[in-house]
C-alpha cells in the first residue's frame, strides 16, 4: 500500500505530515506533483504545498486520510526534488537523511 503525503501538514516533530491519498499501487511523480498543486490552490496559486509519496508497511485497517505518518510506518518515501529537499531539510534534528529518503 501506499500514500500520498502532505510534508507541510505535520503533526509534531517526528511525523512526516498527513496522508492525503492512499493508493494501491506507486503513484507516479506526476500525481504526487499533481495533488501538490491542487492542494496549494491550482497553477496560478504562486505555491506549492510539499509532498511526497510513501510506501507503507503492512498493518490492516490502520492507514487512512488525515493520518499523520513518520519514518516507523514506512518502508521507502519518494518525490520530486523540491518535496524531497523540502523534508531533508525540516527533519534532518529528527531523522538520519540517509534513512529518511530512499530515491526509487
Amino acid at each position: 500500500m501506499y500514500a500520498i503525503v502532505d510534508v507541510d501538514n505535520r503533526g509534531g516533530a517526528y511525523s512526516l505530515g498527513t496522508i492525503v491519498s492512499i493508493h494501491e499501487r506507486k503513484p507516479t511523480l506526476s500525481k504526487i506533483a499533481a495533488i501538490a498543486l491542487k492542494r496549494s490552490g491550482g497553477p496560478t496559486s504562486g505555491g506549492l504545498i510539499p509532498h511526497i509519496g510513501v510506501k507503507l508497511k503492512k498493518r490492516e485497517d490502520v492507514y487512512y486520510q488525515g493520518l499523520i505518518i513518520n519514518e516507523s510506518n514506512c518502508d521507502d518515501i519518494f518525490g520530486d526534488e523540491y518535496s524531497l529537499n523540502s523534508i531533508a531539510d525540516q527533519a534532518l534534528s529528527y531523522f538520519e537523511k540517509s534513512d529518511l529518503i530512499i530515491k526509487s
